[in-house]
């Protein structure tokens, strides 16, 4: 991971991860 000048791109960064999450998680539940 990388962290760019501020706390503002820094929580960006972390709901973006987030969302990556839940799309995999949902893709998980289809293949069940």
């Amino acid at each position: 991971m990388y962290i760019i000048n501020g706390s503002r791109i820094n929580i960006a960064h972390t709901q973006e991860i987030n969302s990556h999450f839940v799309v995999i998680g949902i893709y998980f539940r289809i293949l069940k």
